[in-house]
């Protein structure tokens, strides 16, 4: 789907543009693959659909090295996406993505008036395991005190990456990833790659 720079996205529009990026790269040279839906996502609309489960969720939490907090909309991701992107700050998202030389934009988006349901793992909010241990080591050596447990909660943020599907100067919109954050960040940002021959990378407030 072409990328729209109006605020009149609907969920069954976001909807297919997740279907049509999950496991998807957008360029010979991209070593990524769309997974909102397969990391982020309980329970997705739709046949065929990929999604993430409990306990992947907290497989990922215990075995990845760099995850802090794992996490995902519960059925509700396409909404959230839609709702964002209708949003003064997701707007100016799509914009700076149509930019010629634009690869990516890496954007934080406050979407807490949407109450949209996420479940996290963390450890942060745990329980006493079953034997009554202090502490819990995972494989990576990190320790929780506790079994990291189900968060149930308000996404107050949402993280997500957008790309362009066949490369910098189209115009379809790729979905590389969006998941919940339980946590309100200081301010809405985006995060602009542009290729150059190399490449340039700006931060800025959306």
């Amino acid at each position: 789907m072409a990328i729209k720079l109006e605020p009149t996205y609907t969920e069954h529009e976001v909807a297919r543009i997740l279907k049509e990026s999950e496991g998807e790269t957008v360029s010979i040279n991209d070593r990524g693959e769309g997974h909102a839906e397969g990391l982020h996502e309980l329970r997705s609309a739709g046949r065929g659909r990929e999604n993430v489960t409990p306990s992947e969720l907290l497989d990922r939490l215990a075995f990845e090295e760099d995850i802090d907090v794992a996490s995902a909309f519960d059925g509700c991701q396409a909404k959230a996406i839609a709702y964002a992107f209708n949003r003064k700050a997701g707007q100016t998202t799509l914009n700076w993505l149509c930019f010629q030389n634009a690869v990516s934009v890496f954007a934080f988006i406050d979407i807490v008036a949407g109450n949209f349901s996420m479940v996290s793992y963390s450890g942060e909010h745990t329980a006493t395991p079953p034997s009554g241990a202090r502490f819990v080591v995972a494989p990576t050596g990190r320790t929780f005190l506790g079994m990291p447990a189900p968060k149930h909660s308000a996404a107050q943020y949402m993280g997500i990456k957008l790309m362009k599907r066949g490369g910098a100067r189209d115009k379809s919109l790729h979905i590389r990833t969006a998941f919940p954050l339980a946590k309100a960040r200081q301010s809405q940002t985006a995060i602009i790659t542009y290729a150059y021959g190399g490449s340039l990378t700006q931060n800025l407030p959306i």
